[in-house]
């Protein structure tokens, strides 16, 4: 597996298990928002950090939550963005690397950056 296929599958994987995960928190924060125990904004900061607030608000939001979801960790958020993270990390090490590879004769300089999109034309 080349070191591009990684970075774009770690990206990837990280942004469908955020995207999952704000989906986990509006299900469980959407109620808590809509009867006014938390703002938005202040919601939202349970999207990534488990505090006292964030759990009294759904301890004791009365209505009826979809699906019965009245739960949120912030755990699933967390590791999508270290996934993330960890992809623009590597894709960022493939392309520092890149040229010096190319110089010692490591690699071909068609695979130097490879999966980039070709340059802007000049107009």
């Amino acid at each position: 597996m080349s070191l591009a296929t990684l970075s774009r599958g770690l990206t990837a994987l990280g942004l469908g298990l955020a995207s999952l995960a704000a989906l986990w928190w509006g299900l469980a924060y959407g109620p808590v928002i809509e009867t006014g125990l938390m703002s938005g904004a202040a919601a939202t900061r349970c999207l990534a950090a488990a505090s006292y607030a964030c759990q009294f608000a759904l301890s004791i939001c009365g209505t009826e939550h979809p699906f019965g979801i009245q739960v949120y960790r912030p755990t699933l958020f967390l590791g999508a963005v270290s996934l993330v993270t960890a992809g623009l990390a590597l894709s960022g090490l493939r392309l520092a690397f890149a040229p010096q590879a190319v110089s010692r004769g490591q690699m071909p300089p068609s695979q130097a950056f490879e999966g980039l999109p070709p340059p802007r034309k000049k107009t």
